[in-house]
């Protein structure tokens, strides 16, 4: 349904650290790891050298090492063929431009898109629908995430969303995944913690509360009060939120969804497809004002 994009991954301004320029609403797997592509050219050896002309090198910026992808989400959209019917790709077999897929075929985050084209598996039978449907209903696709983000029995929780300080162990673990891949989070693009342990602010909070009023068909529920931290608030926010009513994707055809062809179209759902906003500097470290 999609081709992920190299531009789709790259990192939002000069840091490495910071989020990918498109953060997909169909997220269903995260990875990072430098474009890991090595095209090579002949290298002329200086005159003398004539039984060895030349050697083989690598194409400067396309070795081992920088520039790296920025912290990204492989998209539910590029395991899914637009026409086969029951079918979803796996391990490599996915739909990503050539130097996407040199930093995505690790072992590890080829396992993680593996286990959620098992989740799409389970939520195609559970419901008798076709994979392609789970992108634009919103009930489904939470299920496929929540399935991931979910501990089972002994096993951890897969990661939806690329926070840098929260572990599988935290108890808030699958309420900020789950809110964060729904945009229910005021998330920039260079804030890549969460401090789960922080206290608890009324501005954060109110942006927590207007990010998921903006998901919603309608809000009628208030947030707890009581959390002093911002890991309690998020879990039992998510709480409230899970059983919705949440907006559903509108659809202008069966191959668009807001005006740019879906094939073609990286967030489908935004038709500006903006990345995540940047944190802004107080004015005495911002040398721009």
């Amino acid at each position: 349904m999609y081709i992920t994009r190299q531009q789709d991954t790259t990192r939002v301004g000069s840091d490495s650290m910071n989020f990918a320029r498109a953060m997909y609403h169909v997220g269903v797997a995260v990875w990072q790891f430098e474009y890991d592509f090595h095209p090579t050219k002949r290298v002329f050896i200086a005159d003398g050298y004539s039984a060895v002309p030349w050697h083989c090198d690598f194409r400067e910026g396309l070795t081992w090492g920088p520039f790296y992808s920025g912290l990204s989400l492989f998209a539910l959209r590029s395991v899914i063929p637009d026409q086969l019917n029951e079918l979803l790709g796996a391990q490599n077999n996915l739909s990503f431009h050539r130097l996407v897929s040199w930093a995505v075929r690790l072992h590890d985050q080829s396992m993680a898109i593996g286990q959620a084209s098992g989740d799409c598996v389970a939520t195609v039978l559970n419901r008798h629908i076709q994979p392609r449907d789970i992108p634009w209903d919103r009930t489904c696709l939470i299920a496929v995430q929540l399935a991931i983000a979910s501990p089972h029995g002994d096993g951890p929780p897969g990661m939806l969303w690329p926070t840098h300080d929260l572990e599988l162990s935290d108890p808030s673990f699958t309420a900020v995944n789950m809110l964060s891949v729904q945009g229910c989070l005021p998330l920039q693009a260079d804030a890549v913690e969460f401090h789960a342990d922080r206290s608890l602010t009324q501005s954060w909070m109110q942006g927590v509360v207007q990010a998921t009023r903006e998901q919603m068909r309608a809000l009628d529920r208030d947030p707890p009060l009581d959390a002093a931290m911002r890991g309690k608030f998020t879990r039992r926010w998510w709480r409230k939120s899970l059983a919705g009513p949440w907006k559903q994707c509108r659809r202008e055809s069966a191959t668009d969804a807001d005006g740019i062809a879906d094939r073609d179209d990286t967030l489908p759902l935004d038709p500006h497809n903006p990345s995540l906003p940047v944190a802004s500097l107080p004015p005495d470290a911002d040398s721009l004002k």
